[in-house]
């Protein structure tokens, strides 16, 4: 529940004029990473071992900490 609250109140600040709509965009998007991550993880696994699959987890989690720093983040008021 508390998820599904914090992604709710991000997609009305990442979608402020469709924030229903971008709470849609922002569940798929969610729930198809919760489907497709473990399927290529396994696959990742199965051909090159565990070791380099959680490496590679650990790299997407990397990126997505670098790519989401506050210097490339602009927050503008909603018009």
């Amino acid at each position: 529940m508390m998820t599904s609250a914090v992604l709710a109140f991000w997609s009305d600040r990442l979608f402020p004029a469709l924030p229903s709509q971008g709470f849609t965009a922002v569940l798929l998007a969610v729930a198809t990473g919760s489907v497709l991550g473990p399927v290529v993880a396994g696959s990742v696994a199965d051909v090159f071992g565990a070791t380099p699959m959680f490496l590679g987890t650990a790299a997407l989690a990397a990126a997505a900490a670098l790519a989401v720093r506050s210097r490339y983040i602009r927050e503008s008021a909603a018009s």
